[in-house]
């Protein structure tokens, strides 16, 4: 009779045991590698997809947003293209995870299901441990053992295409993960677009809105100061700046206004607004100075005539030295400078005015001078009469040399007693004396000298100096000369001629 011996026995069952988990082994092995090619990769990108996705911009600025209309639909489709990319990354992540997890599960069947093949080996082992003679039953057993491991090996080996699955799905998923990613920078790229041109109409607006109110700010001041402008004697004070044509332009730039040219206007209105202002100032500096410019040659001429109706016109005429024409000028001119004040030449009238006052104050000194002058002569005139008359001479007369002018020299005359010795004088205006002793014979001039000597005492007594410079055929004859102070006037007489 033949059996299976022990040893065959052991023998399948270890070939068995080693087969089946070296194949699980292997399945397990093949699995593990198919499922991490790319599994870094993977991760990393889904990580960065994730913030990207995160952070895509999915609203416009509130301020920005009414400037684009209809314009915002490619942005949108961007975005929604992006959103279903990443949704079909993560469903083929899920997937991927969903073979990854059946695998695992089946693989962990299959390693229950060996380790209790694996017991009952054991067990079959105890059993024939020591054990001599046929063992067909136990090798029954242990065949069927390997039957059902192979089975179960069988039933595992087409789940490693699960991890080749698994594999494809995360393929997908890093593809539609990077297609996110692309289409939400392009979604950003078109934000940006969208942004810049809204803001640049933004821009516009605002700028178009500033030169609105700029234009309209400026066409208000050009208007005040036009008004302002009118509003003064322009035609008179602005030296022909503020002209027609100026005009003319103004009323131009009101029409860029309320035409809405306002970019036009704004330069234009500035340099307009910078001329108006330099001409306003103007006229008020030429009208300042225009009333100024009056005001000083009225008071001028008012001062003027009122100084001049204090001069004593008749004493200037008779005593200054001018003749009457030249006095009547002072008085023309002054008339005249009314006329230039009248006719606005105020700088000639106030020249002309300040001329005619210091020639007239010159005048009118030199007629108070002459005119005391005179009184003065009037003094020693009737001195020199009253000694005459003393001394015996007939009544002395005097009159002027130049009839009618009275700051020509004045004469004297007096006839002596016995008509010997007729007296002769002529008194200048600065006192000075010279005299005649008339009818004095050859051989008598000491007669001349007791004539002369006689009035020098009565004269003394007015404490008038009668100081004989010149004899005359006189000299050597014993002359008197009185040599007597006087309290106001010294007289200078000259003896010019003896009989």
């Amino acid at each position: 009779m033949s059996g299976v011996k022990k040893a065959t026995v052991t023998q399948n069952l270890n070939r068995t045991l080693k087969t089946v988990e070296e194949a699980l082994a292997q399945c397990a092995s093949m699995a593990n590698s198919t499922g991490k090619i790319g599994q870094s990769e993977f991760e990393n990108k889904k990580r960065n997809a994730q913030t990207v996705h995160n952070n895509v911009i999915r609203k416009l600025p509130e301020e920005l947003a009414q400037f684009l209309r209809n314009e915002t639909a490619q942005w949108k489709s961007l975005l929604h293209r992006h959103d279903e990319s990443y949704d079909k990354a993560g469903t083929s992540a899920n997937q991927a995870n969903q073979y990854d997890a059946t695998f695992q599960q089946h693989y962990d069947i299959a390693r229950r299901e060996l380790s209790s093949i694996k017991s009952n080996v054991n067990n079959i082992k105890n059993q024939i441990s020591g054990r001599s003679g046929y063992l067909n039953s136990e090798n029954y057993q242990a065949l069927e053992l390997g039957r059902q491991a192979r089975q179960i090996l069988a039933e595992l080996q087409p789940d490693v295409e699960l991890s080749r699955k698994a594999q494809d799905s995360r393929r997908q998923a890093f593809n539609k993960l990077s297609e996110s990613e692309s289409l939400a920078q392009a979604a950003q790229r078109e934000y940006d677009r969208l942004v810049n041109l809204a803001r640049d109409r933004q821009e516009k607006k605002r700028i178009a809105e500033e030169n609105e109110r700029n234009a309209k700010m400026l066409d208000a001041d050009l208007k005040s100061l036009r008004k302002e402008i009118e509003s003064k004697n322009y035609k008179k004070f602005s030296n022909s700046r503020y002209s027609e044509s100026l005009k003319r332009e103004l009323d131009s730039l009101k029409d860029l206004v309320v035409g809405g040219a306002y970019a036009e206007a704004i330069p234009r209105s500035q340099k307009i607004k910078e001329e108006l202002i330099i001409i306003s100032a103007e006229i008020d500096a030429n009208e300042q100075a225009w009333t100024a410019a009056k005001n000083a040659a009225e008071k001028a001429l008012t001062d003027a005539k009122a100084e001049m109706a204090l001069t004593n016109r008749n004493d200037v005429e008779l005593y200054s030295g001018l003749d009457k024409s030249s006095v009547d000028k002072f008085y023309s001119n002054i008339d005249k400078a009314s006329r230039l004040i009248a006719s606005e030449s105020f700088d000639a009238a106030t020249s002309q005015i300040a001329d005619v006052l210091s020639n007239l104050r010159s005048a009118v000194e030199k007629t108070v001078e002459n005119k005391r002058l005179a009184e003065q002569r009037e003094e020693i005139a009737q001195s020199i009469m009253q000694a005459l008359y003393d001394c015996d001479y007939d009544t002395p007369s005097y009159y002027q040399k130049e009839e009618g002018n009275e700051l020509s020299d004045l004469c004297v005359v007096a006839a002596a007693p016995g008509g010997v010795g007729d007296m002769k004088l002529r008194i200048a205006l600065d006192g000075n004396v010279s005299f005649e002793v008339a009818n004095i014979p050859e051989g008598h001039e000491k007669l001349c000298i007791e004539s002369v000597r006689k009035m020098q005492e009565k004269l003394a007594e007015d404490e008038i100096n009668f100081n004989v410079t010149d004899w005359g055929r006189a000299e050597n004859q014993n002359k008197v000369h009185l040599d007597v102070k006087q309290r106001t006037q010294e007289t200078q007489i000259t003896r010019q001629r003896q009989g």
